[in-house]
């Protein structure tokens, strides 16, 4: 058998590293798969613990899955930490759980009866907890959130201009997006305007 070109050599090289380059690539995500399966479950201990910023973690971790490698979806555990984190004046959690429970559900326009319950369930408890977060003052980017509800509504909510200023003057001017919409607001509807706008 002829010895190898130095072409030859090459490309087996090349091979080699490639393969080797794989195997350690997998061998990095499946390490950092197993410290984040370790760091929910520490998280999660933790949280029943009452380090309540844990729930929060825990909880997102579990909602925003894709960002973590070896944790999978689950909104039940995630709604479960969150909610024990809220009840216990964790504004984070009351924020979180609110965000995604504002989200939830069938979002096209013909919905039947049954879509419309759980969606209008969902707008109302998503309320509840952002404005919850908002009241605690830790979180006042969840003010920004409720004053968002109130002023576009929904299937649960009235418009409504007046609590809209009022949960954004709150937000301001820490979240800037919140003044924006104050200034706004007031400019259309004035400083002590009552105005309530249905929803149509």
């Amino acid at each position: 058998m002829s010895p190898a070109t130095p072409i030859k050599r090459t490309i087996i090289a090349g091979l080699v590293f490639t393969i080797v380059g794989c195997v350690s690539v997998a061998d990095r995500l499946d390490a950092r798969a197993n410290v984040n399966r370790i760091k929910i479950q520490n998280e999660v201990l933790a949280c029943k613990s009452g380090e309540l910023f844990r729930c929060f973690t825990a909880g997102k971790r579990y909602e925003r899955y894709y960002h973590y490698p070896g944790i999978e979806r689950n909104r039940e555990k995630s709604d479960e930490l969150y909610a024990f984190g809220c009840e216990r004046g964790a504004a984070l959690s009351c924020a979180h759980l609110g965000l995604s429970l504002r989200h939830r559900g069938p979002s096209h326009s013909r919905m039947d009866e049954e879509d419309r319950r759980i969606v209008k369930r969902h707008r109302t408890s998503a309320l509840q907890f952002l404005t919850k977060a908002c009241n605690i003052g830790t979180a006042n980017w969840s003010c920004l959130h409720v004053g968002r509800m109130y002023e576009e509504g929904n299937i649960a909510l009235e418009k409504n201009m007046t609590e809209a200023a009022k949960y954004y003057s709150i937000a301001c001017p820490e979240v800037e997006s919140a003044c924006k919409r104050l200034s706004k607001l007031i400019a259309k509807y004035g400083v002590t305007s009552n105005t309530t706008v249905r929803q149509q």
